[in-house]
């Protein structure tokens, strides 16, 4: 639809309709953005092989740089001018048809009747140029067949997604009014400033990203010639590092460690901006983000698990993060294809207090508030096992480190230095750090259960985090028994469980193999589930 020609998106929705022009700048950069490791290689490989008579060496790489940028540039604008002319869509009294593809071409068709929910999204990017991306998800949740139609405009696309819900309801299907009355809502809720920082505080994935950016941006300062000046720089720091002391050393640590906390929650602020959920007419809709927009809509019969998950930090004041994940589809991003962020599930509450968790489900979900109370944790034998698995890993995780100072010692002497020096250091961090791991091991343990009522299995695991994982008998698809060697001669067994939610792989180990035959005549009596494999011998 071209909002430049005609005044309300659901006027003529019958005639093709072209994307906005904002598609073609939001497409290429964002195409620039996901191949910013494929550029890299030409450069890298353009610096080292040019000869360096050709430009002086600080303007050969910056002409090596802006030239392989441009070629890129002008390959993803020549693309997304290409898609932007080849893509139509529009909406016929039975179907919403979506067409694009120059060679080859894809028509998708997707009847009324089978319509499950409009969702509107906007990234940053979107919201720069005032257009939202609009997902029409299918009753059937085949991620396959939904459509998503990239760079409408902001102020049409809610007018387009009523429309479209009300001529779904027209043909038959069972999807609830798009805009129901204020009194027809049965609840609603709106996270506060408070919660939300509060949120923040207990996220703390940031360093992950850190860590990780400045390992792929390494080799790109060595192409430049910083690496040399880092190292110079370096090597005067690494002699003030080994003066300072161990007590100085883990200050160091600690203080870079708050400050990557601090840019999550930031992040997390930012990503539950705005967070409010209602239930209308049947649905369950959340909107959240303040640079990323998202407006989701579900119904509560397409959820599949409901997870109950708590870290560190959320189990010291008593706080919880209830989500959701549904069965497999709508979950698409701007070019159509499955969301991979999305799969992780739903989130109904980001940081509510472990009190108030019954009732937030028994108000949203309440199909769900018959779930079981509590689990029962697992034999002591499965204890041994916990222990010796952390044990082993322990083992691997010293012995990379020690190898690698091992080999390093006969090349570089400062790394020899540096070792002589905190060795003493290392040897008690060690025992520190064995003696952690078998407490992760013990608190493992003591962390995992499994429980069944007449309607619900319920299965909890985690050390420090742990999750607790819900799941209707009508739900589950897949149900799996085995028996290592190792389990066997100590009876225990490993029970796994799918369903048809995106990413779903729920496992408990070293139950007892009691409880795991328990539990595979009780999924039995429900002829919902499609396949029971056993491995128990």
């Amino acid at each position: 639809m071209n909002p430049d020609t005609i005044k309300h998106p659901v006027d003529s929705l019958a005639e093709k309709h072209r994307l906005h022009w904002a598609y073609i700048p939001i497409s290429a950069l964002r195409k620039l953005r996901k191949n910013i490791f494929s550029m890299a290689i030409p450069i890298i490989a353009l610096s080292s092989t040019v000869p360096e008579g050709v430009l002086p060496g600080f303007m050969r790489r910056w002409m090596i740089v802006a030239g392989v940028i441009l070629i890129f540039v002008i390959i993803f604008a020549i693309a997304t001018l290409i898609q932007y002319r080849t893509t139509a869509w529009w909406i016929t009294d039975r179907e919403v048809v979506f067409s694009r593809g120059l060679l080859n071409r894809k028509n998708t068709r997707m009847p009324l009747d089978k319509i499950h929910a409009v969702n509107l999204r906007a990234k940053l990017m979107e919201q720069i140029f005032g257009v939202t991306n609009v997902s029409i998800d299918t009753a059937g949740g085949a991620k396959a067949n939904d459509i998503v139609i990239p760079a409408v405009k902001t102020s049409y696309a809610e007018a387009l997604r009523v429309e479209i819900l009300t001529r779904a309801r027209k043909v038959g299907t069972d999807i609830a009014p798009p805009a129901a009355a204020a009194a027809d809502c049965v609840n609603a809720y709106r996270l506060a400033a408070k919660e939300i920082l509060l949120a923040g505080l207990s996220n703390g994935r940031t360093l992950f990203y850190l860590i990780a950016g400045f390992s792929v941006f390494w080799q790109f300062f060595d192409t430049f010639g910083l690496r040399e000046r880092i190292g110079e720089l370096g090597q005067s720091w690494f002699a003030r590092f080994m003066a300072m002391g161990l007590p100085s050393v883990i200050a160091i640590i600690v203080f870079v460690l708050f400050v990557a906390w601090c840019v999550s929650v930031i992040a997390y602020a930012v990503r539950y901006y705005g967070f409010s959920i209602r239930k209308d007419g049947g649905k369950i809709g959340i909107k959240q983000g303040l640079l990323d927009k998202n407006a989701i809509e579900f119904a509560p019969t397409r959820i599949q698990e409901l997870h109950i998950k708590r870290d560190l930090i959320q189990r010291a004041f008593g706080y919880a993060t209830i989500k959701v994940k549904l069965a497999t589809g709508g979950i698409l991003n701007e070019e159509g294809k499955l969301d991979l962020n999305a799969t992780s599930g739903v989130v109904l509450h980001p940081f509510i207090k472990m009190k108030d968790v019954e009732g937030y489900i028994a108000a949203f979900i309440p199909s769900f508030a018959a779930h079981p109370e509590k689990t029962e944790g697992l034999p002591r034998a499965a204890c041994r096992r916990s222990l010796f698995r952390y044990l082993r890993g322990a083992c691997l995780i010293a012995a990379i480190p020690t190898a690698g100072l091992s080999i390093a010692d006969k090349f570089t002497p400062r790394v020899a230095q540096f070792t002589d020096a905190f060795a003493p250091h290392i040897f008690v961090f060690t025992l520190l750090f064995f003696g952690f791991m078998l407490f992760t091991g013990l608190r493992a343990w003591k962390g995992r259960g499994i429980a069944t009522t007449d309607e619900f299995i319920a299965i909890q695991n985690g050390a420090y985090k742990t999750e607790t994982v819900y799941i209707p008998k009508r739900k589950i698809q897949v149900v799996s028994v085995w028996q290592n060697p190792f389990q066997r001669g100590a009876n225990l067994s490993t029970v796994k469980i799918r369903t048809a939610a995106i990413g779903s792989a729920l496992e408990l180990r070293d139950c007892s193999a009691h409880t795991a035959t328990d539990y595979l005549v009780w999924v039995r009596r429900d002829t919902s589930a499609e396949r029971y494999c056993s491995g128990m011998g």
